[in-house]
Formats: C-alpha cells, structure tokens, sequence
C-alpha cells in the first residue's frame, strides 16, 4: 500500500512552486486532472503535497481523496526509475513498454496525416472547381486559400511530428545505459535538473487515491534525451 501521510520538515524539503519533481505529468487517478504542488506551514513546519486541481477548483467533495505526500509520491517514482536500472528484467519490461507505446503514438499520427492529406485534396480540387467555373468570387477564393493554407501547416506539423517519432525508434542499448546510469547521476542534480531528467523519461504519473496506488507511463523517446543528459552531467 503507497503511504500518504508522511509529513516533511521545511530543511528537509525545501522547494517553491517551481521546483515540484513531478510538475506537469502528475495525474489524479480519481478524475484525470492535474495534480499541483501545494504547501501548508503548521508552526516550523512546511507540508508538501501534490493535490488534485478538481478538488482545489471545486472542493473536496468533487474528487475525494485526492491529496498526496509531494515527498513519498516523488520517492515512489524516483525508487521505481532506479529499480529498473538495477534489473535487467525490469529493463526489457521497460523497453518492450516504450516501444509499443511509440508504435501506438506512431499509428495514430500516421492515420491524422492521412486524414490531413484528404482534407487538403478536397479543398484542392474545391478551389479548381471554383476557378474554372462561372460563378466563382474572389471572397470565396480567399477562403478556400485561407483554409488550404492551414491545412497545409497542418499536415507538414503532423509530418514533421511523425518523422521525429522515427527517429526516435528505441535502441535497448541506449535503453539500458540511460537507466542504469540515472542512480549515480541523480545525487549530483539540483532540483530543477532532477525535474527536467524526470520529464525526459516519465510521459505521466497517476496517482490513485480510492486503491492507494501509483502508476508511471515512461515517455517514448525520451530514452535519447536521457541518455544524452546523463553523460553530460557525468563528464
């Protein structure tokens, strides 16, 4: 059972708003909503949690539950990412993991290019139409090309996005440096490098309050950016 009631003292942990491990990919499990940093001082005392924005927004009645330990939710993931590096089953588990999951992202951008490029075909043969026939108007030209326009932007953004997921096939070998680097490069990061190496490698963290317990999506590509911060820090 995950532990949420552990309480932090201000020289223990100290941190801001900004420095929050898992800003940005932590998730309520309850309702899908962000979890934020926040902090109550009880006397010399700060505590730090990460607390679901529904129930900050709406109150707690709207998500029960939904507070956790800022420092056991971040222990928590921080220990999984290390245990991974340290087994080896646990590293093809990972990497059988990430590259199914950067298949399926690959699939379905691959289906909204295809999307895209009939999109724009119509409005091609549209605007031809328009101009060969009789009744055709410069507004309605405009539009057309307007529309072609953005279309256009967005399958080469959608392109671009599919061509960056190709290069980011994952290679075991990276895989497994970068993972089994992470626990002797952490000790020598300030908080916000630890964030931006958590970042690199964790896609989202879902924390559920109702079962008390954590998941962790790792980020498909996100292995080359690990791997390539982790050797910097350690030269």
């Amino acid at each position: 059972m995950f532990d949420v009631c552990a309480k932090v003292a201000d020289d223990q942990h100290p941190r801001n708003k900004w420095d929050a491990l898992l800003k940005g990919i932590a998730r309520c499990g309850m309702c899908g909503a962000a979890l934020g940093m926040q902090a109550t001082r009880k006397g010399k005392r700060l505590y730090f949690f990460y607390v679901c924005q529904t129930a900050q927004k709406l109150g707690a009645s709207a998500c029960p539950g939904s507070r956790v330990s800022a420092r056991e939710l971040e222990q928590f993931v921080v220990e999984r990412i290390k245990d991974i590096g340290k087994d080896p089953e646990l590293i093809h588990g990972a990497i059988k993991a990430a590259k199914e999951q950067l298949e399926e992202e690959r699939s379905v951008l691959a289906t909204e290019v295809q999307r895209l490029d009939r999109e724009k075909r119509k409005l091609e043969v549209k605007r031809k139409n328009l101009v060969d026939g009789d009744s055709s108007s410069p507004r309605r030209l405009g539009d057309v090309d307007n529309a072609m326009q953005k279309a256009t932007e967005k399958v080469t953004a959608a392109r671009q996005k599919l061509a960056d997921l190709d290069a980011d096939s994952i290679d075991d070998d990276d895989l497994m440096a970068a993972l089994e680097s992470f626990t002797p490069v952490w000790s020598e990061l300030f908080p916000k490098e630890r964030a931006r190496i958590v970042r690199l490698l964790v896609e989202r963290v879902t924390y559920n309050a109702e079962e008390g317990k954590v998941s962790i999506s790792f980020r498909a590509g996100g292995v080359h950016a690990l791997a390539n911060e982790t050797e910097e820090v350690a030269q």
